[in-house]
């Protein structure tokens, strides 16, 4: 596989600002931020935990599909 290093962000407190134009590692990264913030189970400063793989699977397919159907542009 291809590795690639993250930029930077900008210390004028942007911390989604980078000096650079592009960063390939952006669009992965903004997407598990998100997947994170989406679904409270994956909070990093919360109490909800789950107990059976098999509902935190069935959560991430509700995402999943909420993220495919209603946040991806031109879909």
């Amino acid at each position: 596989h291809l590795t690639t290093p993250g930029q930077r962000g900008c210390v004028a407190g942007q911390g989604e600002l980078k000096k650079v134009a592009f960063d390939p590692l952006f669009s992965i990264n903004h997407t598990f931020a998100m997947c994170r913030a989406n679904i409270n189970r994956l909070l990093r400063r919360t109490w909800c935990t789950t107990k059976r793989p098999d509902r935190l699977v069935a959560h991430l397919d509700l995402y999943v599909n909420f993220h495919n159907r209603r946040l991806l542009p031109g879909k």
